[in-house]
């Protein structure tokens, strides 16, 4: 029995939704690791200087950081502080 090809419909929907969604989640993602990995780098759990992956896995960002407009790159600034201060934080508790 043929359906005239509407079985097909309601799947390439849900790909293209489960695309919409998956996409600027990694796109979120990637962006939001950045504090994360700094604090890392901060604590001294990386190893110093940066290495080459390291690097280059934080090209795009810094390309991001330097085109983004002012209203989107003060709160990724302040994002990325946040987790610095974190570290520094940390090393001072243990200091202590």
């Amino acid at each position: 029995m043929d359906d005239g090809g509407m079985s097909e419909e309601p799947a390439r929907k849900s790909r293209v939704a489960m695309w919409a969604i998956t996409i600027p989640c990694a796109i979120a993602a990637y962006i939001l690791s950045a504090g994360p990995i700094l604090y890392l780098e901060e604590s001294e759990v990386l190893p110093h200087p940066r290495p080459v992956w390291l690097a280059a896995y934080f090209k795009p960002l810094s390309w991001l950081d330097k085109h983004l407009p002012l209203r989107l790159e003060v709160p990724l600034n302040n994002y990325v502080v946040w987790w610095i201060n974190l570290s520094e934080n940390r090393r001072e508790f243990n200091a202590n």
